[in-house]
């Protein structure tokens, strides 16, 4: 908290973030003109907070008298464009930055249409409110990837192996202590988490790892709990835009090839050469062009449906 009450230091994750996302023109930060401790002046940002937006269509669609929710009514290229640009963002600061924005809530991300042009309109998130920086370490971003990953496979036990490294108090746990959280893990894994395609809900599965690691008494330092916590804040707002958009499923191409390239053939040891990760970041533009056909594929499917449903009501409304 002091960091974040300390506006030089917002200033300067601002300036890096801005770097980390030059090339995204898609996603934007606030320019710091001038900083002291006190007083920070900014760029102003256009945009509309994201929460508000979902309030908006959530409050229409409560006017109606039927099951329509809130993501209903919104445009299906704005819930695409605000869903899978979060996402992103989220993956590009833990794959490859090892910075992290650490209040990725909806409150801390704007969306601006932009300028329309005959040709095409400039959408953009901006995310505010920089003062709360993760910076991570290779062994943490290397820990909870590998966390995530576990997910992605459905594998309790390595998923355990991994939450056991997110504090070094843990390594002299007692054996008999360490095979009781392991095995509360693997049976979490068995009802909730059966990896990709198995429709994963990971907001659940982390907070069901979290209360694993309360009951058993398992520390963690706080990098990790921030990484959570912004994985909470990303499937809260993924449900509010499109309930059936999977997160770990839309992620399994960056994290498949992470796996490839910068893990050992185990699955448990990071590859600690700085060119593996340097590998990565040249990689990962071919792997966002994949994630983002996937996408394309799954939001044609909601538009199809969508319509399929609106004939359908048509269709009713004509045989009364």
């Amino acid at each position: 908290m002091a960091a974040q009450a300390h506006l030089q230091v917002e200033a300067y994750h601002l300036e890096v973030l801005n770097h980390n996302f030059r090339d995204w023109d898609h996603v934007r930060f606030p320019q710091p003109f001038f900083a002291s401790s006190t007083v920070i002046i900014e760029t102003f940002e256009p945009g509309r907070i994201i929460t508000e937006i979902i309030d908006r269509f959530d409050s229409q669609a409560a006017t109606l008298e039927d099951d329509t929710r809130g993501y209903d009514l919104m445009p299906l290229e704005l819930s695409k464009f605000l869903l899978t640009s979060g996402l992103a963002v989220y993956m590009k600061m833990l794959l490859v930055d090892n910075l992290m924005h650490a209040d990725l809530h909806p409150g801390n991300i704007m969306f601006d249409l932009g300028p329309v042009s005959q040709t095409s309109k400039q959408q953009a998130i901006t995310l505010v409110d920089a003062g709360m920086v993760a910076q991570l370490s290779d062994a943490e971003s290397a820990n909870f990837i590998g966390l995530i990953i576990c997910l992605g496979e459905g594998d309790g036990r390595r998923a355990a192996e991994f939450a056991l490294k997110f504090s070094s108090n843990n390594q002299n746990m007692e054996p008999k202590r360490r095979e009781a959280f392991i095995d509360g893990m693997e049976a979490m894994f068995a009802v909730k988490c059966r990896g990709y395609g198995t429709n994963v809900n990971a907001g659940n599965v982390l907070r069901g790892v979290l209360s694993l690691i309360n009951d058993h008494h398992i520390r963690i330092e706080a990098n990790y709990a921030t990484l959570v916590i912004n994985v909470l804040c990303i499937e809260s707002m993924g449900h509010s835009l499109c309930p059936s958009y999977n997160l770990l499923d839309a992620s399994k191409p960056l994290l498949r090839t992470y796996q490839r390239i910068c893990f050992e053939k185990d699955g448990l040891t990071p590859r600690r050469d700085p060119r593996f990760l340097k590998k990565v970041r040249q990689i990962m533009p071919i792997m966002y062009r994949r994630k983002d056909r996937r996408d394309a594929i799954f939001f044609k499917k909601i538009e199809n449906q969508r319509r399929a449903k609106a004939f359908a009501d048509r269709q009713k409304e004509m045989q009364k």
